[in-house]
């Protein structure tokens, strides 16, 4: 019996979504790759990141209207921040965040 390879929806690689001078300090983007929105932004210390569109919070669409806190992206919908891995970092009405977040 042979294994059947199962087609990502995105090829695994790097890949290269803008040239750096496309996108600013504090500055978000959203893009097209492979035919999925994927939001790009530069962190306040520079480090470019790429990232799904929607907040795992709720869904909102971090590229319409997200902004750059420090090292994370805000939601423009409930305002929670989310970092380049999808680790929350901040829940702006609690002290702190949720386990599950």
């Amino acid at each position: 019996m042979t294994r059947a390879r199962i087609p990502l929806p995105i090829p695994h690689g790097w890949f290269g979504l803008a040239w750096s001078h496309e996108l600013g300090k504090n500055e978000v983007k959203t893009i097209e790759f492979c035919n999925k929105e994927i939001v790009i932004f530069r962190t306040e210390e520079g480090k470019p990141t790429a990232i799904s569109p929607f907040c795992p919070h709720l869904g909102a669409h971090l590229g319409k209207g997200g902004t750059v806190v420090g090292e994370s992206i805000r939601c423009p919908f409930h305002g929670w921040c989310w970092d380049g891995e999808g680790k929350c970092t901040e829940v702006p009405y609690s002290d702190t965040i949720p386990k599950a977040a």
